[in-house]
């Protein structure tokens, strides 16, 4: 497990376990593209879409300067060289601008759009599955991201709520529990 400050308000281990087994690198972009949005002292609630930006945005000096593999299965890589192949960036293009053209794609929702919106599909659930790992084992993989949706929603008025949960009107976005977003700023050096 990973050694992160305790709080005696959150469940600290389920974060931490969340980096346990990771196959693909979704989990440590996602939490930096999270990471990103506190560090910016953006609201609590987020679009999802701005966090697969952010995700790119993150990814894509490390994956062209260093031409860097994250592994057949990890969609991410492949995102990003779709882009590159697509949109006029290079190695050196700043992060904010790689964040803008992918919000562009997004905001269009063409087949790069499509695609990058794909990340999205098991990313934001599967980050939270080791807040509620007890009552969801067992649980078939297609069922699992509706019934983390709710888990989630339950939770977050708890004494141990998870680190965000899922607010949906006109866009899927997630919102950030105030004790978690506060836990995040103080401890963003680490």
């Amino acid at each position: 497990m990973i050694a992160l400050p305790s709080s005696p308000k959150l469940p600290i281990a389920a974060l931490a376990s969340g980096f346990d087994q990771v196959t693909n690198s979704y989990k440590f972009y996602w939490f930096l593209a999270i990471l990103d949005h506190v560090r910016e002292g953006k609201e609590r609630t987020i679009p999802i879409d701005s966090l697969l930006a952010y995700m790119i945005g993150r990814a894509w000096f490390p994956l062209n300067f260093y031409r860097l593999s994250f592994g057949k299965q990890d969609q991410l890589g492949k995102v990003v060289a779709l882009i590159g192949a697509n949109a006029e960036l290079d190695v050196h293009s700043p992060q904010s601008r790689v964040i803008e053209i992918v919000q562009q794609y997004l905001s269009n929702r063409g087949e790069i759009g499509r695609q990058i919106a794909q990340l999205a599909n098991f990313v934001p659930y599967r980050f939270l599955r080791p807040f509620f790992a007890q009552p969801l084992r067992g649980w078939v993989d297609w069922k699992v991201n509706q019934a983390i949706c709710q888990l989630a929603e339950q939770a977050f008025t708890s004494s141990e709520p998870p680190l965000y949960h899922f607010v949906t009107d006109s866009k899927l976005r997630i919102e950030i529990h105030l004790d978690w977003y506060e836990y995040l700023q103080e401890h963003l050096t680490i």
